[in-house]
């Protein structure tokens, strides 16, 4: 599903519920580490209170799971984007 497609499910769940809100966030929708940050600051923007980081690259690619270093690279940026929105 695209990221503009999943931003705005997630605005409109949102919108629809008295609960916080986390969103499957695949693998970030974004190769690099700065990439998911901004991502996660869209879907923040869009009212989500958290999101599940997958630890791999998006499925069909072959490349399975991501080495350590850059899997925590990834959670880092995602934490200090949601931190500095909520």
């Amino acid at each position: 599903m695209p990221l503009d497609v999943v931003r705005a499910h997630a605005a409109r769940i949102v919108a629809s519920v008295d609960l916080p809100v986390s969103v499957d966030f695949e693998a970030g929708y974004s190769a690099t580490a700065d990439g998911v940050a901004g991502n996660v600051a869209r879907v923040v923007a869009a009212g989500a209170a958290g999101i599940n980081l997958e630890d791999g690259y998006p499925a069909g690619d072959g490349e399975g799971l991501r080495p350590v270093e850059d899997a925590v690279g990834r959670l880092k940026a995602a934490r200090t984007e949601h931190r500095s929105r909520t």
